[in-house]
């Protein structure tokens, strides 16, 4: 299959655009393009772009667009393009800024591919490789306490219109690393610096959160051994191996998994790429439907309430750096239908995503923190100089038309002035 998968001629082409600015006396040049496959014209979303010798940079997003900042006054570094099942690309920041427009093939590994066959002609059995995974653990992520820096970005939507958004800049406190995969109590804090957001035009209002200080420590199923990462799980599930890949010269194993009533979850299926030589997870995408109903109220004196039925999507992206792997990304899109006390749906539906983009990582002199508060956070000014250029994910076509939507109600930047007062 993999051969089979491989004989097409695969090209991937960057669209740089590059603008210079000055900014609080230093220039800074930004990097945006977009990543799309030549054959299928498709984008391709989260694909890895980093400085060489940083492991953490940014991805692009589900139309293939990215933005990065550099200072020009440093010296011009690197910028590497990675994804699965392609070359790794350099490209020197000189050259990009000499070039508009620039259009750059990138194609996969086809004599690598080759001897990944011959050389490796027994995979080992799903199960084996997952357990692992588990196994390997302490060797590939942390257990010793660090801190990453973070973008956190979330947005409502009701039915089809984006009704608050919520920008962050964040650090997370992971006291125990994933030595201590069942927290029975809080293991990770966060702590917000930067803060802006819009008024809550919401119908419900259910998920009006500052911030959902618990998504870090929630959401990451590796962390947290959960379902195809849990013995007991894996019973009940399964799964199809797919193929051998390639990510910066790893070789990956990509394996497939579907399962129904598992634990909490009505359906749930995905992919995982782990790394084929340490068991590393590199990248996990996954789609699940609770078996549980929540159930909330808009109007306590007339007693109308409702139940929200969740469709959830989430990706975690892993990179490593200092010997170890790192989230680098990770999402989550939550689909909410609501139903009222007649059993009938309303005619409503909300959406809710989250995304956090990591930006550095510290693992020397590490001193903990409590999570912000909500007087802290409440204390927060909007800093328009700080987010000038300040690492965040490019704004897909539909970012823009979500923020298009709250600009009818009032320009983001009034709310986002007006809010912290």
């Amino acid at each position: 299959m993999l051969q089979n998968t491989m004989k097409k001629s695969l090209f991937v082409f960057v669209f740089f655009y590059l603008s210079q600015f000055v900014f609080a006396q230093d220039d800074y040049v930004t990097i945006s393009g977009k990543v799309v496959d030549r054959e299928s014209q498709k984008s391709l979303e989260m694909v890895n772009i980093h400085y060489e010798g940083k492991a953490i940079g940014t991805v692009s997003n589900s139309e293939g667009g990215f933005e990065i900042y550099y200072s020009a006054k440093k010296s011009a570094p690197v910028l590497l393009f990675s994804f699965i099942g392609y070359k790794t690309l350099k490209l020197t920041i000189k050259d990009l800024a000499k070039t508009q427009n620039l259009i750059i093939a990138l194609e996969p590994d086809a004599t690598f591919l080759k001897e990944i066959v011959i050389r490796d002609k027994k995979t080992p059995p799903v199960k084996d490789i997952l357990a692992n995974v588990v196994k390997k653990m302490p060797e590939n992520y942390p257990t010793e306490p660090y801190i990453y820096e973070a973008f956190y970005r979330e947005y409502i939507m009701d039915l089809d219109t984006c009704k608050r958004l919520i920008e962050a800049a964040v650090e997370v406190y992971d006291k125990k690393g994933y030595s201590y995969w069942k927290p029975a109590s809080q293991q990770m804090f966060m702590k917000i610096n930067h803060l802006r957001s819009t008024y809550d035009f919401s119908k419900f209002k259910n998920n009006n959160g500052m911030i959902d200080k618990s998504f870090p420590e929630q959401y990451n199923w590796l962390r947290l051994q959960r379902i195809i990462f849990d013995e007991d799980r894996q019973q009940v599930m399964q799964f199809r191996f797919v193929q051998q890949t390639i990510l910066e010269d790893d070789v990956l194993y990509e394996i497939n998994f579907v399962g129904e009533e598992v634990a909490a979850y009505k359906k749930i299926k995905g992919t995982v790429w782990i790394n084929a030589k340490d068991f590393a997870v590199e990248r996990l995408s996954f789609q699940y439907t609770p078996n549980f109903q929540l159930v909330g109220a808009i109007d306590r004196e007339t007693d109308y309430s409702f139940r929200v039925y969740n469709e959830i999507e989430e990706n975690l992206v892993f990179k490593r750096e200092n010997g170890k792997y790192f989230l680098a990304y990770q999402n989550k899109r939550s689909k909410e239908n609501y139903q009222d006390d007649l059993t009938q749906y309303d005619d409503s539906h909300s959406e809710t995503f989250v995304e956090m983009l990591t930006t550095r990582i510290q693992i020397e002199k590490v001193t903990g923190f409590e999570d912000s508060s909500l007087a802290q956070i409440k204390a927060l000014r909007y800093d328009p100089v700080f987010w000038k250029t300040f690492t965040t994910p490019a704004d897909t076509p539909q970012d823009q038309k979500r923020k298009a939507d709250l600009e009818k109600m009032m320009t983001l930047e009034k709310q986002y002035v007006e809010i912290k007062k």
